[in-house]
């Protein structure tokens, strides 16, 4: 169970704002059951909530296995997607694709994950990055070919008609592009925000290099702050 102020859940997400403010029985008892989200997902979204970027450091430690980062960063969009917390989508697109910049090609679980996501504007994009390095880079579809997601190799044969081989991963050039026009690409912001700063607030570091000690974010939460009840199974 987790206990959060209830402004914090209702500003960051319309979906929470909607179910705690309305005729429903959350809004009469202040508490949401989350029964069919992933605890350790929830658990970054509500530092996320504290800190409003994402510390790859704190989350690889958590997990355990370095492995298992992009697919929980992944997992992670899922869940802002569906709880239509559009920022976190956002910080979490931005994390993703610094890491794999970082790491190299997408695990298969991954790939399927992204691909299992309602295509949206900034999904497409993801999508692109992906097939794009596999195409050019990648020499796994040998493997387990029934195990990639079929749209996923149907963009890579698109591609493979379509254009000539890079020597420069497309992930690298897509990132060094001005970040606005990345930001364009990639991301979707709520009306009025402000300049955008996910892709350098959330670059990927690995646990295992020396921690870096930014001034702490974390908000300010008054004493008499309402707060509700999340319940996870």
């Amino acid at each position: 169970m987790f206990t959060i102020p209830k402004a914090l859940l209702c500003d960051s997400s319309a979906y929470f704002k909607a179910a705690l403010n309305g005729p429903f029985i959350e809004g009469q008892t202040q508490t949401i059951d989350l029964d069919d989200e992933d605890p350790s997902i929830f658990r970054t979204y509500v530092t996320w909530l504290y800190q409003r970027q994402l510390d790859s450091q704190d989350i690889e430690e958590e997990l355990g296995d370095p492995q298992d980062f992009g697919l929980h960063i992944a997992e992670v969009i899922v869940f802002a997607d569906k709880r239509d917390v559009r920022e976190l989508k956002n910080d979490a697109i931005s994390m993703l694709l610094s890491y794999l910049a970082t790491h190299g090609l997408a695990s298969l679980d991954t790939i399927n994950c992204v691909y299992n996501m309602p295509k949206s504007s900034e999904i497409a994009t993801l999508r692109t990055v992906l097939a794009t390095d596999e195409a050019w880079h990648g020499h796994r579809l040998d493997k387990k070919i029934d195990h990639w997601h079929p749209e996923f190799l149907a963009e890579i044969i698109g591609l493979y008609r379509k254009f000539k081989p890079m020597s420069r991963r497309f992930l690298e050039s897509f990132l060094n592009t001005d970040l606005t026009r990345v930001c364009d690409f990639a991301h979707k912001h709520n009306v009025n925000a402000p300049p955008c700063s996910s892709l350098v607030k959330n670059m990927y570091t690995p646990a295992s290099a020396p921690k870096q000690q930014p001034p702490s974010k974390k908000r300010r939460i008054e004493p008499s702050t309402q707060t509700v009840q999340v319940l996870i199974d």
